[in-house]
């Protein structure tokens, strides 16, 4: 069964995230700590019922820069199970969000957070998509969404 996350800023949707995902994700922060860690989310989105469903969530990409307070991702698409991924769902599985991790602290956004989403926003709204950043941390994941 998906794990049920209703971000606090659009609690009418949920984000429904595999457990393969979830686990991918928990992995990647151990073993990127103390550094922070992220990379791109994939599955579907359904604006009707309200509900973005991710599948799977990768490694960090090629081209990232991750310290203990920073990290700036790479190019989406760049590792191979991305590539496979798309290929292999022939578009019916894509591009969803980011996540990253916090090695320290919660899972609630950050100033950087914040700017970083609201970039991504003015970037997704011209085709209605919605803004997905999923944060982990030691014990926390918090889904959070910007809707167009």
């Amino acid at each position: 069964t998906f794990n049920v996350f209703r971000p606090a800023s659009a609690d009418d949707w949920q984000i429904r995230v595999s457990p393969s995902a979830v686990g991918a994700m928990k992995a990647e922060r151990l073993a990127a700590h103390p550094a922070e860690t992220g990379g791109y989310l994939y599955g579907s989105w359904d604006p009707t019922r309200r509900v973005i469903a991710i599948v799977h969530a990768s490694s960090l990409p090629p081209g990232s820069q991750a310290t203990e307070t920073r990290l700036e991702l790479g190019k989406a698409g760049g590792t191979l199970p991305e590539r496979r991924l798309t290929r292999l769902t022939r578009g019916r599985i894509y591009l969803c969000g980011t996540w990253h991790s916090h090695p320290a602290g919660s899972a609630h956004m950050s100033g950087r957070d914040d700017r970083a989403m609201t970039a991504h926003a003015e970037k997704d709204a011209p085709d209605l998509r919605p803004t997905l950043m999923i944060i982990v941390a030691h014990d926390d994941i918090e889904a959070h969404l910007r809707l167009p």
